[in-house]
């Protein structure tokens, strides 16, 4: 039985070192995990207003292969990516082309916020930790 006054409680267990190397550990992931969403938002390119001007009268003239194309071309990001697929199943007379195309958006926002759980619980962790290598070091 582990109580916390006595030399056999669970904090006296840890040894002191232990702390400052998870801390260690634990801001390597973060710091891995920022500059990976910093990349790839920096790789991200929004449409121009003129670029979507021009995707959106090649759609007028149902020129759905050239605007899809078009797109492509000018822009890689989550709206290029719902509007590419928006232009094919609607180039295909399908129905669903409004459900498809929040599908696509819900991807999106699934690569958006890929590892911020994490991020957001080692933002968590992290003062905690510290507060138990202070009590740690002072037992």
């Amino acid at each position: 039985m582990f109580h916390l006054g006595t030399i056999n409680s669970v904090i006296a267990s840890i040894h002191p070192a232990t702390i400052p190397i998870i801390i260690i550990i634990v801001s390597i992931i973060a710091f891995t995990i920022i500059i990976e969403r910093t990349v790839y938002f920096w790789k991200l390119k929004s449409i121009s207003p003129e670029d979507f001007r021009r995707v959106k009268d090649l759609l007028i003239e149902k020129k759905w292969d050239e605007a899809k194309d078009y797109l492509a071309t000018c822009s890689s990001g989550p709206t290029t990516a719902i509007l590419q697929t928006g232009i094919e199943y609607k180039r295909r007379e399908s129905k669903y082309y409004e459900d498809e195309m929040k599908s696509e958006g819900y991807r999106q926002i699934f690569q958006m916020e890929k590892f911020l759980t994490g991020l957001g619980t080692i933002a968590t962790i992290g003062p905690l930790l510290g507060v138990l290598g202070t009590v740690v070091g002072m037992i």
